[in-house]
C-alpha cells in the first residue's frame, strides 16, 4: 500500500509555530478573571435550590412508603388500607 503525501494540507500555516499556537490556545484559560459575574451565582443557586427540592421530595416518599411497610407487605395484602369511600367501590377485595 502506497500513500502519497504531497498533496496534503500541511499542519500548521505558514507564520505560525508549535509555541505560538499552543500559546493562543492556553491563553484564555490561564488568565485570571476579574469577578465572577452575579449571573453565574444566582444560576447555581437556582440549580442548586431545584435539586434540594427534588431530594427533598424523594426522601419523602421513600420515607412514606418505608414507615407505611411497603406498597405490599409480606403477608400478600395491601399494606395501606382503602378509604372507607361507600364499600366496594375501591377495587379492593373485601376481608
Amino acid at each position: 500500500m502506497n500513500i502519497d503525501t504531497t498533496d496534503q494540507a500541511p499542519v500548521l500555516e505558514p507564520g505560525h509555530t508549535y509555541a505560538s499556537v499552543n500559546q493562543s490556545i492556553s491563553e484564555f484559560p490561564l488568565t485570571k478573571l476579574k469577578r465572577t459575574p452575579m449571573g453565574w451565582i444566582g444560576g447555581f443557586l437556582v440549580a442548586f435550590l431545584i435539586v434540594m427540592g427534588f431530594l427533598l421530595a424523594v426522601g419523602n416518599l421513600f420515607l412514606r412508603v418505608w414507615v407505611s411497610g411497603g406498597i405490599i407487605s409480606l403477608s400478600g395484602g395491601p399494606s395501606i388500607s382503602p378509604t372507607s369511600s361507600g364499600g366496594s367501590g375501591s377495587g379492593m377485595p373485601e376481608r
